[in-house]
């Protein structure tokens, strides 16, 4: 079984840009991406539940230019047992899919679906919220791409019989437990644990393995 874990690229403004000769900012698609403190929530989880399920493995996906391998990258390090990056070569290398609008989050959701749907991954799992725009609507798209179960705001996960118990956070501090069938969509929470360092070999076999890139289906998504 598959547990796919998608993670949205986003600019890392903790690191300084350096100015070209003539003054100019980099090109966003050679900008340097990474992933936010939900997805990689989301990836320790994953990673979790792997070690409670025999058998199950540990899909990363991201939906991004060359420069988003990184994302992946960190993926590997941690853990994942095999990561894809979904791109178009119509999108080009500087996109306006990495503007973090809901209508190009929407087109990165179909292209992730789309590469999932062949996998029949017995959950889905992302970020709560975007950290280029703070909106909440990718896993809701994806949810729907995919025509599957969605839970929102995920603070525990556990397998039960043929599906998965979800508590998730509600307003005010209070919680919901929910029960969803195989295949669900479930976001996780920013205050949830994240992956822990990797050991040193780890970190340099995730420098050299090489990245699969599957090309996307459709238009390329307008802001």
């Amino acid at each position: 079984p598959w547990l796919c874990v998608c993670l949205k690229p986003v600019l890392r403004t903790e690191v300084r840009l350096r100015l070209d000769e003539g003054g100019h900012a980099p090109r966003v698609g050679e900008a340097l991406l990474g992933a936010d403190a939900a997805e990689l929530a989301a990836l320790r989880l994953a990673l979790e539940l792997r070690e409670r399920w025999p058998g199950a493995r540990v899909l990363a996906l991201s939906v991004g230019p060359p420069s988003a391998e990184g994302v992946l990258r960190v993926c590997l390090a941690a853990g994942a047992d095999e990561v894809a990056r979904v791109w178009g070569a119509e999108w080009g290398r500087e996109p306006a899919a990495l503007d973090g609008t809901g209508a190009v989050t929407q087109a990165q959701a179909g292209a992730a679906a789309a590469a999932l749907r062949g996998r029949a991954p017995a959950l889905v799992l992302a970020g709560e919220r975007s950290a280029d725009t703070g909106h909440e609507c990718f896993g809701a798209f994806l949810a729907a791409a995919l025509g599957a179960a969605f839970a929102h705001r995920a603070t525990a996960l556990r397998l039960q019989d043929a599906g998965w118990r979800v508590t998730v956070r509600l307003e005010r501090g209070y919680g919901q437990e929910l029960a969803l069938p195989a295949g669900a969509v479930v976001t996780v929470s920013a205050q949830g644990p994240r992956p822990g360092y990797p050991s040193l070999p780890a970190w340099l076999a995730s420098r050299a393995a090489p990245i699969p890139c599957l090309r996307a289906a459709g238009p390329a998504p307008q802001p």
